[in-house]
């Protein structure tokens, strides 16, 4: 229940903050918007100003034609959405139609939502290091004293390996080995090597939680030592200025941005080579397992979890993908170029064709996430 709430909440305040892009710049510009809507349809309720009033949306009161914009919440809880006047070509007489705005301010209404997402990822980083970010420590700073609390983090878990098999993650960090508290990467490699094929207990600490995991230490081919198959770095919590934390929060968001990119760039390139993709998608059950486990870790994980989705839908919206914001700068661009919108019509069969594929692309990667949790 726990992990089914957070996957709502912070997909609705995804999509919300998207959506509240598209809403502030279009009204900043003049063009009018029929709704802006928390949460998918059907309507449960709505409100409007009507002769400077607030007043609940009715049937009558639309017939009548006095409902201004309408601010509705509705009843499938997930994300929301903005219903733009002229958005598809039509009131192309009116002045407070998006249609008949120049092309520079469409492009920026139908940027400013990818805007938002990338916005709130630099705001979560910064928040992230503002709370205190856990990053790996030198054995320099250890000496000098620069640090305090070192703790010792498992960083990789190798598949099929003892520690896989007694159930560690990424995070953990182990504090003990059979009761002996163990303050070193090399102390941790020591007693593991001395308890060869001996069940041994490991404290670690996972988020808030305190742990107790089972596991075999044993001769690892990959590695040609006697351990449990992780990956270990020294770790501390750093803490950062306010100013300081903004601006690393701005430089986490533009190297994500970047790689993510990258990672978009050799998925493209292995299309035609045998080599395998770099790119590991995950749909929205995907997501959901994700949350259960970031959720374990803490509410500072949870925070970058959310701050990574942010800017992994503003990259998907951008790309030049019929239905998506990225399809519809692609026109406008066209547009500019010619002198003239490309035909409603034509553009319209466009962007209804790419959202069937992207629906048929969600539900193979949800097949895809479903397959892999029973296998």
């Amino acid at each position: 229940m726990t992990t089914a709430i957070a996957v709502i909440v912070i997909l609705a305040i995804l999509v919300l903050v998207h959506e509240i892009g598209h809403f502030a710049v279009a009204r900043f510009f003049g063009v009018k918007v029929h709704e802006f809507g928390i949460g998918l349809p059907p309507r449960g309720i709505g409100w409007t100003r009507i002769d400077g009033k607030w007043k609940k949306v009715t049937k009558e009161n639309i017939k009548e034609g006095s409902v201004n914009t309408i601010y509705s919440l509705n009843l499938t809880p997930l994300g929301g959405f903005v219903k733009i006047k002229g958005e598809d070509g039509e009131d192309a007489n009116d002045p407070d139609s998006f249609a008949v705005q120049a092309v520079w301010k469409r492009g920026l209404v139908i940027s400013a939502g990818v805007i938002m997402n990338i916005i709130t990822a630099a705001v979560l980083f910064s928040l992230v290091f503002m709370l205190g970010l856990r990053s790996p420590v030198s054995d320099v700073e250890i000496a000098d004293g620069v640090v305090e609390q070192v703790e010792i983090a498992v960083v990789d878990v190798l598949p099929d390996s003892p520690a896989q098999v007694a159930g560690f993650v990424s995070t953990d960090q182990i504090q003990a080995i059979d009761g002996t508290a163990v303050d070193s990467i090399s102390d941790i490699q020591e007693q593991f090597k001395q308890k060869e094929g001996q069940s041994t207990t490991v404290r670690i600490q996972r988020g808030d939680q305190p742990l107790e995991l089972f596991v075999v230490p044993e001769q690892l081919s990959e590695a040609a030592i006697v351990g449990i198959g992780v990956g270990l770095d020294q770790t501390c919590i750093r803490d950062f200025t306010f100013f300081e934390a903004i601006e690393q929060g701005v430089k986490q968001t533009g190297f994500l941005i970047v790689q993510i990119f990258k990672a978009f760039g050799g998925a493209i390139a292995t299309l035609w080579t045998d080599a395998s993709s770099p790119v590991d998608v995950a749909g929205p059950v995907g997501i959901v397992v994700l949350t259960g486990e970031i959720v374990k870790l803490g509410i500072v994980p949870l925070i970058q979890f959310t701050a990574l989705l942010s800017v992994n839908l503003a990259i998907l919206n951008i790309l030049p993908v019929p239905a998506l914001d990225g399809g519809r700068l692609l026109f406008l661009i066209i547009e500019g170029i010619k002198g003239s919108p490309v035909n409603r019509r034509v553009e319209g069969y466009i962007h209804s064709i790419g959202l069937y594929i992207l629906i048929g692309l969600i539900a193979l990667v949800t097949l895809k996430d479903i397959l892999g949790i029973f296998r």
